[in-house]
Order: C-alpha cells, then structure tokens, then sequence
C-alpha cells in the first residue's frame, strides 16, 4: 500500500510519496521494499506531475514505465488544461499496442473471469447451505441441484441490476459488451466448468447466457475490485492555480483502459480555486488530522443510530409495556424523532470539526509559501508511517518520502528525491537528461 498527498493553494501544489512496496498476496508472508518511486515528472517541460498508488503495474507494465516513454513521446508539447494532460495520457495507452499486447491484455481478462465466478461460486454456495440448514426432511441430490440453479438465478440477476444502475466507464459501450460475448463466451465455460465442477452440467444455457452478460458488464461498467489509483497534478497553459485529477484504473479490455474519473479526489471541475489538502490511499491519519476524529468513528454514529430506533421501537415495548404495546404508528413516531435527534447531533458534530480543527488548518494554507507546503506535504506522509510502525499492522507505508513542488512561475521542482545511485558518481545520467534519452 501507499500514503501519497497533494497540498495546493494559489502560491503552488506540493506533492508527497513514500516509497514502500510490498510484494505478496494477502493471504501469503508479505515482503514489505522501501525503494519504490511513485512520483514522476510527467513532462520535462512543463510543472505537471504523475503519481500511482495500488497496482505497481498496469498490464504487465510497471507504471515506472510506462510513465517514461509518455514522457519521452510527450516531448515539450503542451496542453491548456490538466485534463487534456489525462486525456492525451489515456490516448497514449490506448494507440500503444507495442507496449499491450494482445495476449497480456486477455490474460488478465481471464483472470477478471475466474475472480467474478469464483466470487459467484462463493456467494450461491453460502447461500444454498443456509437455505437447507432450514429444512427438516432429508436432503436428496435433486432437492440440492435445484436449490443450487433457484439461488444462482437470483444471484446472477441482483448483480446484472446493480450492474446496470452503474454508469458505463468512459469510451466503453454496449458494442464492447458484445464483443465480449463473442470472444470470451468460450473462456468463461471452460472457466464454468472448473469452478462449478458436476454442477456445470446442471446450469442452462440461458443461464449461462446471463452469467455472460454479467461478466461483460463488469467490464464495461464502473465496477472496481483490484486497481491502481493514479494522480494527475499541475498546471494546464492556461490555468493560472494548480489542479489536481485522480482516476482509478483497472485492467485494459478491447485495447481501452477501464480508467474512472474520481471527482471526489480531483479539482478540475472545481468553479472556483480553493486550498485543498487531498490524500491518497491509506488515508486515515490525515483525515483524523483534518477532523480531529479517526473517520472510523463515523461508523458507531450509524451502528447508534440503527441500534436506538431497533432497540427503543422492537424490543422495549414489549419488554416493558407487554401486551400493551404501543402501536405501529406510535413507534414509527419515536423512530422519525431518533432518527432527527441523530441527524442533528451528526450535523453539530460537523459543525465543531469544521470551526475548530478543519476551518483554521485551511486558513493557514492559504497563505503557506511553497517551501512551508512540501514540509507540510512530507510530514502528513510521516506520520501515517509512523502509525504504522507503531501498531502491530504491517508497515506499509514507509521508507525515504519523494516531495515535489510545482509552481507556474517554477515548474516542476524536486524537494526531496532519492536515488537508486549516487548522484556524483552518474553525471552522465544528469547530462543526458534533455536529450531525450532519459
């Protein structure tokens, strides 16, 4: 995992990363590297910057580079905004088939297959086994295969309607849909058959017609289990403030990254400037930061409120008032009062995180020179560190912090950068930096 920032105001934008990479899957011993780069100039010429978090790879490609050889295309060209930075980056990744081949492509397709079947597999299978632990008379076979088709119709058809609630992603649509159909049906029931084993002969083929549309719409769809996030940061030609534009991204299907703008983690569509702390990822120790409360206690506000309308509406008036309970109208009244009170308490504590922790903080940023905002930036990132290696969860977040400042007077300026080698050992590779061949 990663803990990366982006602190702006109108003087210019600081941007900080650590650098720690673990290797390994969570169900395995992970080994925990401190010498990951996840910063990067995305042009030479120009203050905008590029950062990845999640997936160190996009494809098969480490983002390291694939970054490079954008930047090397890129050359001095130029754009008016951020966003058409992201664009052309998108672009890029799209007309590159030198870089994605064909085959990388439908292996991790595939691997998407199995997962979404495997997660189907899981579901039906939990589901049976409660549906029957109900049932009195003895279990036959036949009962268990009918059950089995029964639950996974019900299933296949709450995710195709979820599914289908969800925007398509960008450059995807119903024509990538039956492509899939057509080239991966195949896959998918072989897939079907190593998964379901003897039930696989059991499901129809319309049923294995709507498991392939559910497949195909996880793929067209803004529909996320494993990805990389990363963050485009800078200045534009003609934007005058900083902007900061994040996506999530995932694998590439039908040679087009399934790439989601995230509004809630980007300026761009912003009316008007305003200082912003944003983070990254493992995000936790900043928020607390920002609010005075570990956003986890968020949740007990919710389990509270759940907790007094059930308890105050259901159980006591049975347990005090027995036969005499009061009737539905007269709890659906003191739930509606539980549920204001509640909603006024959340809305005063906000108010007090606003006034007293969040207000003052943003008031100081906005005046914070540049300097005094990559210290801020490296700092955040620390302490997010530093909880980690204080607790007994593993150290995700760590090693030497890559600060970086961009300023539209300045450009891109490195605070903090650490290298793989010494830097006066290797005056060649500085040397050679602008000629295009780093």
């Amino acid at each position: 995992m990663t803990a990366e920032i982006a602190i702006l105001n109108k003087n210019g934008i600081a941007l900080a990363a650590d650098s720690a990479v673990s290797i390994g899957s969570p169900q395995d011993t992970r080994k925990i590297y401190n010498s990951a780069n996840k910063l990067f100039m995305l042009s030479k010429y120009h203050p905008v910057a590029f950062m990845v978090y999640g997936g160190g790879s996009f494809v098969g490609v480490p983002w390291e580079i694939l970054i490079k050889e954008y930047r090397a295309q890129l050359e001095d060209r130029s754009f008016s905004t951020l966003l058409e930075y992201a664009e052309d980056f998108w672009s890029f990744t799209t007309n590159n088939r030198g870089i994605f081949s064909v085959q990388e492509e439908q292996k991790h397709v595939l691997e998407k297959i199995r997962t979404r079947l495997l997660s189907i597999q899981n579901e039906c299978i939990e589901s049976v086994r409660n549906k029957l632990e109900t049932c009195e008379d003895n279990i036959t076979d036949e009962d268990f295969v009918s059950t089995f088709i029964a639950t996974l119709e019900e299933i296949l058809e709450a995710q195709r309607a979820h599914l289908e609630s969800l925007e398509n992603l960008d450059n995807f649509n119903d024509e990538d849909k039956r492509n899939f159909i057509v080239e991966y049906s195949e896959h998918a029931d072989g897939q079907l058959l190593g998964i379901f084993e003897n039930l696989h002969q059991s499901i129809r083929e319309d049923l294995k017609d709507r498991i392939y549309e559910v497949l195909a719409l996880s793929l067209i769809k803004r529909d996320f289990d494993q990805s990389s996030g990363i963050v485009f940061a800078g200045y534009g030609c003609d934007e005058i403030y900083p902007r900061v534009a994040a996506y999530q991204v995932g694998i590439m299907y039908n040679g087009k990254p399934r790439s989601m703008f995230l509004p809630g983690s980007s300026t761009t569509q912003a009316e008007e400037f305003t200082p912003s702390i944003i983070p990254f990822a493992q995000d936790e120790v900043v928020r607390t930061f920002l609010t005075g409360m570990d956003p986890s206690f968020n949740n007990i506000f919710n389990m509270l409120q759940n907790g007094l309308s059930s308890v105050i509406t259901e159980r006591l008036p049975e347990d005090i008032f027995g036969d005499n309970a009061p009737t539905d109208a007269i709890k659906s009244a003191i739930k509606e009062h539980i549920d204001n009170f509640m909603q006024d308490l959340n809305t005063s504590l906000d108010n007090i995180k606003r006034t007293t922790v969040l207000d003052p903080i943003l008031e100081m940023l906005e005046y914070l020179p540049k300097d005094e905002l990559a210290e801020m930036a490296e700092t955040l990132v620390n302490l997010t560190a530093f909880k980690r290696k204080m607790s007994n969860s593993l150290e995700s977040v760590g090693g030497p912090i890559d600060v970086a400042i961009l300023s539209k007077g300045d450009g891109f300026i490195w605070f903090k950068r650490k290298h793989y080698f010494e830097p006066k050992f290797n005056q060649h590779y500085f040397a050679n930096y602008y000629n295009g061949t780093k």
